[in-house]
């Protein structure tokens, strides 16, 4: 399982790479979000 902190430092340096490759402005942020694999599980939902 990711800690919270592993997941921090990640998103970070992925933050550092992005402004050091221009591919983020300080005006807004987007992201794709079918690119991102969710851990959640439908048999694991509570309502």
């Amino acid at each position: 399982m990711l800690s919270a902190a592993a997941a921090k430092l990640f998103l970070l340096e992925v933050y550092a790479l992005s402004l050091q490759g221009g591919w983020i402005s300080d005006d807004h942020f987007t992201a794709d979000g079918t690119l991102i694999e969710a851990w959640a599980s439908l048999k694991r939902f509570v309502r």
